[in-house]
């Protein structure tokens, strides 16, 4: 395998979970979006919502991707509103982890939903869910459902798929 895998979903997908065990198991970097724009600005992603707001956030990402541009054999991780960016699919080869609306928002524990600002107010988490949904179907070159599954199944799933080396 000679590109990037990018992990996109959405919030509670397992997109860092499995993009940590899928780096292991390759052998390759990993970079996480999140994780990124929290060490530029040592607050967490809610403190930078609420203190500079989305937009600024969303710009960051943008930042990002064009730095993600210059990586290479690396798995990027994504937040859920990623797949906004301008250059996603000149990132990599990317993978979409899959769930239901109502698996992910019981999957998530009070300390995880705390974490994620646009979760705070349900009915407009679902309709971010809805709107976000088929940008995350037609970007994808894979799409992996994660219902149901250990992250080593998906890992396994992700590779076999994308014929990728062991």
């Amino acid at each position: 395998m000679n590109e990037n895998l990018v992990l996109i979903g959405f919030m509670g997908s397992g997109k860092s979970s499995v993009s940590k065990a899928l780096a292991l198991e390759l052998d390759r970097f990993l970079f996480d979006s999140d994780e990124l724009i929290e060490a530029k600005f040592q607050m967490t992603v809610r403190e930078i919502f609420n203190r500079f707001g989305e937009d600024f956030f969303r710009r960051e990402e943008e930042k990002l991707a064009t730095c993600f541009l210059y990586m290479k054999n690396s798995i990027i991780s994504t937040g859920g509103g990623f797949v906004k960016v301008k250059k996603l699919d000149k990132l990599g080869k990317i993978v979409y982890l899959k769930a239901d609306f109502d698996f992910l928002k019981n999957r998530l524990s009070k300390e995880d939903l705390e974490q994620r600002p646009l979760f705070n107010d349900e009915k407009k988490a679902r309709q971010l869910f809805n709107e976000r949904l088929a940008l995350y179907e037609n970007l994808s070159n894979l799409t992996v459902c994660v219902e149901g599954k250990s992250i080593k199944d998906i890992v396994y799933e992700i590779k076999k798929d994308l014929k990728c080396e062991f």
